[in-house]
This record gives C-alpha cells, sequence and structure tokens, in this order.
C-alpha cells in the first residue's frame, strides 16, 4: 500500500541535500580589503614624501595653542622670542640639522605643555619651552648646556618615558638577578 502523504519517517531523519561552501572570503570582501591595503600605501607614501610639511603645520598648531596660555606676566620681548625660536626649531627641522638630543628635550616639552592646556602655563615653563626651542634652532644659550656623556639630567629622577620606565625595570632586574646582566 502506498502512504497518501508521502514518507512515514520523521522529519529531522529525513535527509536534506549538503550545502556546498567555499572556504575564504567573498569577493566583496576582497575587494574592499583590497582598496584598503592600496589606500593605506597611498597614505603612507603622502606621509614620507610630505612628513616636513606636516611638522611644520603641528609646528604653528603648537604655537597658536601655547600662545593662547601665556600667562599675563610674559613679556613682548618673551613673546617674541618664543615666535622667533619656533619658527628657527621649524626651519632646523625642516632642513635636518637640528640636534636629536634638544629635538628630543623639545618634544617631551611640547608634551608636558599640551597636557597642561587648559590652564595657563607659568613664566618659568614659558621660558623652559623658549630654551628647548632655542636649542633646535641653533641658537646658544649657556644657561642650559647638553649634560656631559654618561650624565643624568638633574631635572627628574623619576623616569617619565617608557624607554626610561623599562630600562630602570631592567636595571633592577639585573641587580637582583646577576645571571641577567
Amino acid at each position: 500500500m502506498s502512504e497518501p502523504f508521502g514518507s512515514t519517517e520523521p522529519e529531522p531523519f529525513t535527509p536534506q541535500p549538503a550545502k556546498i561552501t567555499l572556504a575564504g572570503c567573498s569577493r566583496p570582501a576582497l575587494v574592499g580589503c583590497g582598496v584598503f591595503v592600496v589606500l593605506l600605501g597611498v597614505a603612507a607614501v603622502v606621509f614620507v614624501v610630505k612628513a616636513k610639511d606636516f611638522f611644520g603645520w603641528a609646528m604653528e598648531r603648537f604655537e597658536q595653542e601655547i600662545v593662547t596660555a601665556l600667562p599675563d606676566d610674559v613679556t613682548a620681548e618673551e613673546r617674541a622670542r618664543l615666535s622667533e625660536a619656533f619658527a628657527r626649531a621649524t626651519d632646523a627641522v625642516i632642513s635636518g640639522r637640528a640636534d636629536p638630543w634638544a629635538l628630543q628635550r623639545l618634544q617631551s616639552r611640547l608634551g608636558e605643555t599640551a597636557l597642561k592646556s587648559e590652564e595657563r602655563l607659568t613664566r618659568d615653563e614659558v621660558l623652559d619651552l623658549i630654551r628647548s626651542l632655542e636649542e633646535v634652532g641653533g641658537v646658544d644659550d649657556p644657561s642650559h648646556e647638553r649634560p656631559p656623556a654618561g650624565e643624568v639630567e638633574e631635572e627628574s629622577t623619576e623616569p617619565t618615558s617608557f624607554v626610561q620606565r623599562s630600562g630602570a625595570a631592567c636595571g633592577t632586574l639585573s641587580a637582583r638577578f646577576p645571571v641577567l646582566a
């Protein structure tokens, strides 16, 4: 006898044709990733070619922010000195004649200043920033000379950068474990 309603097997046990899927990314995903990689490469080339222009633009922005945060006791002569120091430092970096040590010191001063962007700077902070800018720009200032090789500045004994903190940690480890030294 034939069954009027089809098979008597319960539905979960009826064989279903297997759905064939291809492994890997779909075509739109591959195209999207390819376009992203091309755009990233173009951006990297533009950044390398225009890095000096970008640095000049960033220094102009820093100068504008710092001028708005200057304290009232900064004289007109010091304001002019600050502007001149920014111009000389920018020219020195763009031309490639900036001292790396002075540039690193300037970078840390600008970072400290950026963290204080919501409050007014003190006159001493402004003068220190001017000295840092003048060092990068090649203006000789005998009041702040570069420490001799192997000596540490006395400004702060606490490590401030990641490299300094990791170096301090390595020194601590090598003192505790002489095998590592």
